[in-house]
């Protein structure tokens, strides 16, 4: 009995070392909506701009980064269509254990009509739509009131191109039709997906859609 119990608390050592290189990780979500934010860069920068680490949220927006050498950092949110939004600083060892959930205010960037508005530093390349000239479809009960408006949403493009339907949420609009045609169009649209380290990867797209007529 002695000598099973041993070889089981050896066994029970081999299995579970301990972890000498701390993490810093966590969960992202969007401030405003609650919802978690997967598919954006999350970069640890010291100083102004030194980045030290860098990976992707995945599901449920959690991420995980191997903990540095001594110093002090901070976290750098990015993902298309709004500003990088960062931690306040903390120190660090390699040894360090951090496991926080992030609610992140991002803020828009409002230029939808220039590449200007892909704001994620660490991307090759962003996500694009196979046809450019495509847009949703101006709804016709507004054409003929002659209204106009806005519609700020937010959009999952999958590594293949493909817009994920479940992700697709209003943040801002001045009408709900203009919303409806938005969502129609993202549900039908393709893109080239975007890339990093020349790799098709999964990106969180905030864009801002305006509706204008004879312009």
């Amino acid at each position: 009995m002695m000598r099973r119990f041993l070889v089981a608390v050896l066994l029970a050592c081999v299995s579970h070392p301990a972890r000498a290189q701390g993490a810093v990780g966590g969960y992202v979500f969007d401030r405003i909506t609650g919802r978690a934010m997967p598919c954006i860069d999350v970069a640890l920068v010291r100083g102004d701009s030194e980045v030290v680490a860098r990976t992707r949220t995945v599901a449920g927006g959690s991420f995980m980064l191997a903990a540095p050498a001594a110093g002090e950092y901070r976290l750098r949110f990015s993902a298309f269509g709004v500003r990088p939004a960062f931690t306040p600083p903390d120190t660090l060892s390699p040894r360090s254990e951090r496991d926080v959930v992030y609610r992140v205010a991002f803020t828009t960037a409002r230029d939808s009509t220039s590449t200007a508005r892909w704001t994620d530093a660490d991307a090759d390349a962003p996500p694009w739509p196979i046809d450019p000239s495509a847009g949703p479809k101006y709804p016709e009960s507004m054409r003929r009131s002659a209204l106009e408006g806005n519609v700020v949403a937010r959009y999952l493009v999958d590594s293949t191109g493909v817009v994920d339907d479940a992700s697709i949420e209003r943040l801002l609009d001045s009408d709900q039709r203009l919303f409806a045609a938005v969502k129609a169009f993202l549900q039908s649209a393709r893109f080239r997906p975007g890339r990093r380290d020349n790799v098709p990867v999964c990106d969180l797209v905030t864009q801002e859609f305006r509706f204008r007529l004879g312009r």
